[in-house]
C-alpha cells in the first residue's frame, strides 16, 4: 500500500535564507503512526512539488484555517484522479461536515491512534466517512519520522512536543477544542531519547506545547533532564511561570534562550473579554524583566481588534512594546477561527462578513469590530506593523537586547525577519485602501456541492 501524506502551502508560509522557517511536527508524527508495511511518503507543499501523477493507494491532507482551500483544492484533484482522500486536523475536526464534501474520510482529533484502522479499512475496500481518534496517553509515542521531509529545505529550528492539551480556555483560541483542557505529558526519559535521536543537535529546538510550564513539577524534571543535554530551546509559557524564581532559574540553565508569553492584552477589560484571568496577576513590565535576568529573551503576542479596543490600542500596543523590550513582537488581527467562542459570539450578533477561510491568516479584518471601523482596524494594524518592523525597529531591538543577552541577541535577528516576512502583507497594505469584501453566505451554514471521487464503499 502507498501513501502519500501532504502538507498544503500555507498563505503566510516565510522562506529565511532561503529555507522554510520551520518544518510541521504533524505528518511526521503521522508517519510514525503509519505500520510498518505500509510505504509511506509526505510531501510538504511549501518546499516541494505535488506528485499529482504519481500512483498513491491513498492521499492523507492536513490542514489549519488558512491553507483550507488549499487542502481542498489538492484533495479534489486526486478525488477526481480516482485515488480516495483522507482530510484531517484541526481545521477538519472543527469543521467536519465542510471539510467531508472533499474527502472520502475525515478524520477527526489527534489521528495516532485510529490512523491504523483508517489504513486497514482502506486497504480491505471498506471504510467509514468520519473517524474520531481517541486522545492517546503519550507514553510510547513513536519519534517522528523527520527523515521523510526534505531537512535541508528547513531552518534549523525542529519541533518537538512534550504534552497536549491546555487548562484555560481563551475565547479566541481553538487549541481546547481539538487537544482538550487535561494536560497530558511525555515520559521525561522518552523526550530525552527524542533529544538525542536528532543526532547531531541543531542550533535550537522549538518546544511546541501551548505552555511548557504548566505543570511545575513535571517542568523542573525536564529541565534538568534537559541540562547534560547542552541544547539550546525556545518554548511557550503563560505568565505563571514567572512567579517561581527557582523554575526561570532552572529554565535558563537547561537552555532556554526565549519564550512565547501571550500578553495578549494590556487591559483589564481586554483579558476578561478573551477569559484570559490568568494575565491579571502580574505586571507585564516585570514579567519581561524577569526573564530578561536570566538571559530569556521574550516573544511577546498581543491582539488588537477586541470589543474593548478602541483606535488608541495600536499606539498603546507599540509604546509598551517598545518601553518593556519586547525582543520580538508578535501582534495579530483578532481572528474569529472555528470551534471558538469568539466566533459563535461574533456570528449571532452578524457581525463577520468575511467566510473566505485563506483569509483568517491573523493580519487581515474578517469581522465588524465594537469601537472602531473595520477600516480603522486594518489600517491601524498595518501602521503598527511598520511601526514594529521597519528596519531601523528590528536593530534597535537587537542592539538593546545585547545589554542583557549578549551575544546570543544576534540569534534572534533571524526570528525578528521572519515576523517582519509574516506581516509583509500588512506592510504592503499600509499603501493600499482598505475594502471590505461583498458579504457571502458563511461556510458553516450552506451544504457545499459534492466533488468528484470514489464513494466510500459499501460493507
Amino acid at each position: 500500500m502507498r501513501v502519500l501524506l501532504i502538507q498544503p502551502a500555507h498563505p503566510s508560509s516565510v522562506r529565511l535564507f532561503g529555507r522554510v522557517y520551520m518544518s510541521s511536527l504533524t505528518l511526521p508524527v503521522v508517519a510514525a503512526a503509519t505500520p510498518a508495511d505500509v510505504h509511506v511518503s509526505i510531501v510538504d507543499e511549501n518546499v516541494s512539488r505535488i506528485p499529482f501523477d504519481d500512483r498513491f493507494d491513498l492521499v492523507g491532507i492536513t490542514a489549519l484555517t488558512p491553507n483550507a482551500p488549499r487542502a481542498y483544492a489538492i484533495a479534489d484533484a486526486f478525488r477526481a484522479r480516482g485515488v480516495p482522500v483522507v482530510l484531517g486536523g484541526v481545521h477538519a475536526t472543527l469543521v467536519p461536515e465542510e471539510a467531508a464534501q472533499h474527502a472520502d474520510i475525515v478524520v477527526l482529533g489527534e489521528a495516532e491512534g485510529i490512523w491504523p484502522q483508517v489504513l486497514h479499512d482502506v486497504a480491505r475496500g471498506s471504510w467509514e466517512r468520519f473517524y474520531r481518534g481517541p486522545k492517546p496517553d503519550l507514553k510510547g509515542l513513536a519519534i517522528p519520522r523527520r527523515e521523510l521531509l526534505r531537512e535541508s529545505r528547513y531552518y534549523p529550528v525542529p519541533k518537538m512536543e512534550v504534552s497536549r492539551g491546555c487548562p484555560f480556555n481563551c475565547s479566541f483560541c481553538s487549541t481546547t477544542a481539538f487537544f482538550g483542557r487535561q494536560m497530558r505529558y511525555r515520559p521525561i526519559e522518552e523526550v530525552v531519547a527524542e533529544v538525542r535521536s536528532l543526532g547531531r543537535l541543531p542550533s535550537a529546538l522549538f518546544f511546541t506545547d501551548n505552555n511548557i510550564v504548566g505543570n511545575r513539577e513535571y517542568a523542573r524534571e525536564l529541565f534538568q533532564a534537559l541540562i547534560p543535554l547542552r541544547i539550546r530551546w525556545i518554548g511557550q509559557a503563560s505568565l505563571t511561570a514567572v512567579h517561581d524564581m527557582e523554575l526561570l532559574e532552572l529554565a535558563a540553565r537547561s537552555g532556554c534562550r526565549a519564550l512565547l508569553i501571550g500578553f495578549e492584552s494590556l487591559t483589564p477589560e481586554g483579558l476578561a473579554e478573551m477569559n484570559k484571568k490568568v494575565n491579571q496577576i502580574l505586571d507585564y513590565q516585570e514579567a519581561v524583566e524577569r526573564l530578561h535576568r536570566r538571559g530569556i529573551a521574550v516573544i511577546g503576542c498581543f491582539v488588537v481588534g477586541l470589543d474593548s479596543d478602541d483606535g488608541s490600542v495600536f499606539d498603546r500596543t507599540g509604546a509598551f512594546i517598545e518601553e518593556a523590550h519586547i525582543d520580538v513582537p508578535q501582534v495579530t488581527v483578532l481572528t474569529p477561527y472555528p470551534g471558538t467562542a469568539l466566533r459563535e459570539k461574533l456570528l449571532a450578533e452578524g457581525r463577520i462578513w468575511d467566510f473566505d477561510w485563506s483569509h483568517y491568516d491573523v493580519t487581515r479584518v474578517t469581522f465588524s469590530p465594537a469601537r472602531m471601523t473595520a477600516r480603522e482596524l486594518q489600517d491601524g494594524y498595518d501602521r503598527l506593523m511598520r511601526r514594529l518592523y521597519s528596519y531601523p525597529a528590528i536593530v534597535r531591538r537587537i542592539a538593546r537586547a545585547h545589554a542583557y543577552l549578549g551575544r546570543s541577541a544576534l540569534g534572534f535577528l533571524p526570528t525578528n525577519i521572519v515576523y517582519r516576512r509574516l506581516c509583509h502583507p500588512a506592510l504592503r497594505r499600509a499603501e493600499q485602501p482598505f475594502r471590505a469584501p461583498k458579504p457571502v453566505r458563511p461556510r458553516e451554514r450552506i451544504a457545499l456541492e459534492p466533488r468528484p471521487g470514489p464513494a466510500a464503499p459499501k460493507g
